[in-house]
């Protein structure tokens, strides 16, 4: 036996293949890991030598790069190298002996010393080598192929899916909805071989009140929903709450992705797919919590430790989910996200074997198919349909669809429909009887409605909001950011559950002394990020002791500080001072810092002053108490005074809903420039 030898290690780990001789640029990076020198993969051992009764060349398997959906040829589909060598008449048994014994005295490749000793030129193995590496990969594409297969046929079956999401508690339309869902139970009944299942993307509630959230999930039950994502919502009360809260349910709440600290009982609680059984079929259902969770969560302590994994990682913990499912022989699979239309259009072309994906968070609405916008190719080329239905209980969706014994669609039909937006004394009463009587506040005589895009278009309870945080904190300004504000109360009586409804998240107060130019940064780039974005996050922010104009596009125009006695004073947006302090209210979420910031500018870290005052209690608090010092709130009115301003590439003016020109009293400009 050879000992000693000065082996080649450059040759080794600078060639194009790794040291188990596969060649990389014929694998498949996707299912591959062709790393120099490869990590060792979980659950794959090395044999220790080589021997004759071994070699027929052993190689180890480089074909799994992540345990979970690997598809790993077993050793004897592929050829050896040493068998390959001796088929070509390169070597002779004694050569491969020896050579084997060698390499294993040096812990080096048997392909290596085959070159050293001069058996085989460097080129001749590269090109065995190749032939070798394409025979694995054609081994594992046909191995792939088989498993696919092997995934059981089932009989053709019909489904019908009643889908809500981000409800975030609107007991309003709590009553719109079960008129939805009692008239799809009516029509389901005259429907013969078809399967029905209610399902929510989740956020079904909003807001730290267990009482309230209980009452929600109450509904849930009796609508009928069989399971549920778990959205950022859920937590508001607290992880420890939401589990409480779940508890007397019949929901599934459904998360693939979370990464739970050491001790948690999250998957104590919840499932990372669950299994449907209907008359006709057997459905599978996958659920994901969004991946944004540590930076949209009302109280970033309320998560108790539970964060999301990556979207890379998510997709590869809900392909494991789908796997075991397809598995057990279901070949229709719904995943249940609640991580944004976007993620979702993102995340389709890398899952295998998913049918529909049922979205929330961003507040979405599909009202029809459309190819290529919510008909997307999954990463084997069938066909997914993505679905929302906005938000807050405006709209409950039917999708109707075939599908094939392989579980593929092969037709569909999609109906949203918009709920009547009427406050319902018997929901009333129900509330009353469930939370008790709520104290009178006003009598709210009008007010303009929520706008179809709160968070990109300027509204007027969220302004009144501010108002009421400027006068009872006694501050220049106030900000609240557009996404806080849930839901405008409707005319009536106004009490003081129906305000705290608007405003559910409990966040509580703040009052820090901000520059000229830290007002300006945060104005800025509110308008920057949201007005550029589809969806409008985070969403603007909306004022008191402020007026501003900006571009449809986020370009800030011109700002001016309002005192109390309504005297205006402009500001230079382009060279705010850095020395001028005023006095700002604004709520914990937008300015406690945490590692993703909505509002970066709004930091407390980012401040040149950072004395701080803290309060107990929200703007629905505020609010509340500045209505009822009000002399007209027999017959209040709440109406856009116009303090924000937002001009369309047209001149004109951004309004309540998408269709609406300018209001009559509302003003229009012309040639709109962006500041310099």
């Amino acid at each position: 036996m050879v000992s000693n030898v000065n082996y080649n290690q450059s040759y080794l780990y600078n060639n194009p293949y790794n040291q188990y001789g596969m060649y990389n640029n014929t694998l498949p990076r996707q299912n591959m890991s062709p790393v120099l020198p490869p990590a060792p993969v979980q659950n794959y051992a090395i044999p220790p030598i080589y021997t004759p009764q071994n070699y027929a060349g052993y190689m180890p398997q480089v074909y799994a790069p992540n345990p979970i959906n690997a598809v790993t040829p077993n050793a004897s589909q592929v050829k050896r190298i040493g068998e390959m060598l001796l088929e070509k008449g390169l070597i002779t048994q004694e050569q491969l002996y020896f050579s084997l014994a060698e390499a294993q005295a040096a812990r080096v490749p048997v392909g290596s010393v085959f070159v050293k000793n001069n058996l085989i030129s460097k080129e001749k193995l590269d090109e065995v080598l190749k032939e070798q590496s394409e025979l694995k990969y054609e081994a594992a594409n046909k191995m792939q192929q088989t498993y696919k297969n092997q995934t059981p046929k089932t009989n053709k079956s019909k489904l019908s899916l009643f889908f809500i999401n981000d409800m975030h508690g609107h007991f309003d339309n709590m009553s719109n909805i079960l008129g939805a869902s009692l008239q799809y139970d009516k029509e389901m009944k005259n429907k013969k071989g078809v399967d029905s299942i209610k399902l929510s993307a989740g956020d079904n509630y909003t807001g730290g009140d267990v009482e309230r959230d209980k009452l929600m999930m109450n509904f849930l039950d009796y609508i009928g929903i069989e399971a549920s994502a778990v959205g950022n919502h859920e937590f508001d009360a607290s992880t420890s709450k939401f589990f409480d809260i779940m508890k007397t349910s019949k929901v599934k709440f459904l998360a693939a992705n979370a990464n739970v600290p050491a001790g948690c009982k999250f998957y104590d609680n919840v499932a990372k797919s669950a299994v449907i059984q209907k008359d006709g079929g057997t459905y599978g259902v996958v659920g994901l919590l969004p991946f944004d969770l540590e930076t949209v969560a009302s109280k970033k302590e309320a998560l108790e430790g539970v964060r999301p994994y990556s979207l890379e990682e998510s997709v590869k913990l809900a392909q494991a989910e789908i796997d075991k499912l397809r598995a057990q022989g279901i070949n229709k699979i719904i995943l249940l996200s609640h991580i944004g239309i976007d993620k979702d259009r993102e995340i389709i072309p890398m899952l295998d074997g998913i049918d529909i994906v049922q979205g929330g968070h961003t507040h979405n609405l599909t009202p029809e198919l459309k190819e290529g916008e919510n008909i997307l190719k999954s990463k084997s080329g069938e066909p997914v349909i993505l679905l929302q239905a906005g938000e807050n209980g405006k709209y409950a969706g039917i999708l109707d669809v075939d599908f094939d014994e392989n579980g593929i669609i092969t037709a569909a039909s999609l109906d949203i429909e918009k709920a009547d937006l009427e406050k319902s004394p018997v929901l009333e009463h129900i509330k009353t009887s469930a939370l008790g009587e709520s104290p009178k506040v006003a009598v709210l005589k009008g007010v303009d409605p929520t706008p179809e895009n709160r968070r990109i278009v300027p509204c007027a309870w969220t302004n009144f909001l501010a108002d009421g945080m400027r006068n009872e904190l006694n501050t220049d300004i106030a900000f609240v950011n557009a996404a806080n504000m849930r839901k405008v109360p409707k005319p009536g009586i106004l009490t003081e559950r129906d305000i705290t409804e608007t405003t559910p998240l409990q966040n509580t107060l703040m009052v820090s002394n901000m520059t000229e130019k830290e007002i300006v940064r945060v104005v800025k780039e509110a308008a920057k990020a949201s007005l550029s974005y589809e969806t409008g996050e985070p969403g603007i922010m909306h004022v008191s002791g402020l007026e501003y104009k900006a571009t449809s596009d986020g370009e800030l125009l011109e700002m001016s500080f309002v005192d109390k006695n309504g005297n205006k004073t402009p500001i230079d947006i382009n060279n705010p001072r850095d020395d001028k302090f005023y006095t700002v209210a604004h709520d914990t979420f937008v300015a406690e810092p945490r590692d993703s910031m909505e509002y970066p500018g709004m930091a407390i870290t980012a401040h040149k002053n950072q004395n701080v005052q803290k309060f107990n209690f929200d703007k629905d608090k505020t609010a509340a108490d500045y209505i009822k010092k009000l002399a007209n709130n027999d017959e209040l009115e709440i109406r856009d005074d116009f303090r924000i301003q937002i001009f369309e590439k047209d001149g004109s003016l951004r309004t309540l809903n998408k269709e609406q020109r300018p209001l009559n009293n509302a003003p229009v400009q012309t040639n709109v420039q962006t500041a310099a």
